[in-house]
């Protein structure tokens, strides 16, 4: 799915199953998206703060310069994500699940 640019801010995506989905410079800021699947989804540079990230599969992700900040990312699997350049202030990771593959 592409999503690219997108404004999705406030969304309700719980439990949504969009892997290898291309949401790159999205506003994401405020979204419920616990329990979702993103494995192998591109978020780079999008705004993902204050996000609800629970329980996310981020598996293979890219979040290359994305705004993460104040974001929930507890119980999340990223292992094998790239979090580079990432704005990661104030968020939640408690319980995440990442590997040595995971690039912060």
């Amino acid at each position: 799915m592409y999503l690219t640019n997108a404004n999705l801010s406030q969304a309700d995506l719980r439990s949504a199953d969009l892997p290898q989905s291309n949401i790159e410079d999205a506003d994401l800021s405020g979204s419920n998206l616990s329990g979702a699947n993103f494995s192998d989804a591109r978020f780079d540079r999008s705004i993902l703060s204050y996000a609800n990230l629970q329980n996310t599969s981020l598996f293979r992700s890219s979040l290359s310069f994305a705004d993460l900040s104040n974001a929930t990312l507890d119980g999340a699997d990223l292992s094998q994500a790239s979090l580079s350049m990432a704005n990661l202030a104030g968020a939640s990771f408690i319980g995440a699940y990442y590997d040595e593959n995971t690039h912060a």
